[in-house]
């Protein structure tokens, strides 16, 4: 994702750029070859925490993101946002910016 200037952006769309970039960095981190190669080796229907794949975790990935656009205050937002309703917040996010953010399997 681009950087943006955030100096004098209003704060919803502050907070719209850092969930993008949060929820950008953390599916980015995700390890899928090895997530593939531990779930081959288990019987089908086996519970997965898929979490242990990501190498940095949404809080993690909330504070690199709130820290690269200089407005550590979002931080906590940023991540309870994205902890708690995932898909809405980056629906909304979107909206507001007219960012697209591509999901997995998107082309």
């Amino acid at each position: 994702m681009n950087k943006v200037d955030m100096l004098g952006l209003p704060a919803h769309l502050q907070l719209a750029h850092c969930l993008l970039a949060a929820a950008e960095l953390h599916e980015e981190s995700y390890d899928r070859a090895a997530a593939e190669e531990y779930t081959r080796h288990l019987p089908p229907g086996a519970f997965v925490d898929f979490q242990r794949f990501y190498g940095l975790s949404l809080e993690e990935a909330a504070h690199q993101a709130c820290m690269d656009f200089a407005v550590p205050d979002l931080e906590d937002p940023t991540y309870l946002l994205l902890l708690s309703n995932w898909n809405d917040i980056i629906v909304w996010a979107e909206q507001v910016t007219g960012i697209h953010v591509k999901r997995k399997g998107e082309r």
